[in-house]
């Protein structure tokens, strides 16, 4: 199958989650695919690009959500297709006879779309009207079908321009020994807890190693807090957010990456980290990875707090193994998120919309 469109589609991708949008819509745009991009404008970003254009409205000002609702409509025109993601796809609730892929990337089916109230109720008719509905990792599949539709898995895309093993312009180290990366949100959903507990007991072993943290999440406080608690403050960094084309530095500087350790499926973190060559630890389902992926990917399955200390313990001592292991996942995500497949996936979905 071409991984061209063979129709000369016109595509809105209408707001985003992770930046997943927006490296479709250059993912599109680079393959001769006219698409654009309508989302929040993100501060940590410097492009200015040709297709992109940002809501007026910002995040936390007042009835905002009017005001992106209005904006939205009023960019739909021109457009065969709007490819929404997440609650972004509200809109269309109020634009009839619009074809739409609806994009779902996890809590807005989880958790928005079984509540009692508007939201609920809007997502729910979103997910029963439209013609095709995509979701960001396997392990949604299941909760898209308890609504009684079909989905497809999408790929994540992964800038393997951006994202590749390369000596980094930053230096980590400062007399420690090992470096760790967990650029991971600090949420309820993400068990933060479970590895800065066994860093403390990496640290208590012996290991000169430091953890470096972003601050960001509903959780951080209590991450500070465990932190302190835990006596290893002089082994973490903690540090502002990254702009995203700033990452691969910090992958590259690093020995390990950590990314979530509760949910089922991997994230955005773990592909970056893994398309730097880096060895990724995180919590994931092979039950449900296997009915998106042709194969796992080559990594620990952990999410018990003893084992993980022994598995990264096992790494630390073993750099040779370390990077056999960060090669495999580099072979790994180039073959499971690479642009032909994820256009393949965009191509037969359109035409399905669109015949």
């Amino acid at each position: 199958m071409s991984s061209q469109v063979s129709k000369n589609y016109k595509v809105l991708h209408l707001g985003d989650q992770a930046f997943v949008g927006y490296n479709l819509v250059k993912l599109l745009q680079k393959n001769g695919i006219k698409a654009d991009y309508l989302a929040y404008k993100n501060s940590q970003m410097h492009y200015n690009e040709d297709g992109c254009f940002f809501f007026k409205a910002n995040s936390s000002e007042r009835f905002n959500k009017i005001k992106i609702i209005r904006e939205s409509l009023s960019h739909f025109e021109g457009y065969d297709i709007i490819h929404a993601h997440s609650v972004f796809s509200v809109p269309l609730l109020l634009s009839k006879n619009r074809p739409y892929a609806l994009h779902l990337h996890g809590s807005d089916i989880r958790v928005y779309a079984r509540k009692n109230d508007l939201l609920g109720f809007g997502l729910r008719k979103l997910v029963n009207k439209a013609k095709k509905i995509f979701v960001s990792t396997p392990d949604l599949l299941m909760d898209v079908s308890s609504f009684g539709k079909n989905a497809t898995f999408l790929p994540n895309p992964v800038d393997f321009e951006r994202f590749y093993p390369k000596k980094p312009e930053i230096d980590l180290q400062e007399g420690f020994d090992f470096i760790i990366f967990h650029p991971t949100r600090h949420s309820l959903n993400k068990g933060n807890q479970i590895f800065i507990k066994s860093f403390s007991e990496i640290i208590s072993q012996g290991y000169n190693a430091k953890l470096v943290m972003v601050e960001w999440g509903d959780l951080l406080h209590e991450s500070k807090n465990l932190v302190h608690k835990l006596n290893i403050s002089k082994n973490v960094e903690w540090i502002k957010s990254i702009p995203p084309y700033e990452m691969a530095d910090y992958y590259n500087a690093s020995d390990l990456v950590f990314d979530q350790f509760h949910l089922k499926g991997l994230g955005l973190v773990s592909f970056e980290a893994m398309a730097c060559g880096k060895l990724t630890i995180t919590k994931y389902s092979p039950e449900y990875l296997k009915q998106g992926y042709s194969i796992n990917p080559p990594l620990s399955i952990i999410d018990e707090e003893v084992k993980l200390t022994q598995e990264v313990i096992s790494f630390l001592d073993d750099a040779r193994h370390r990077k056999k292991m960060g090669s495999a996942c580099l072979n790994w995500v180039k073959e499971e998120h690479s642009s032909s497949k994820i256009l393949s996936i965009l191509k037969q979905s359109y035409d399905e919309i669109q015949g």
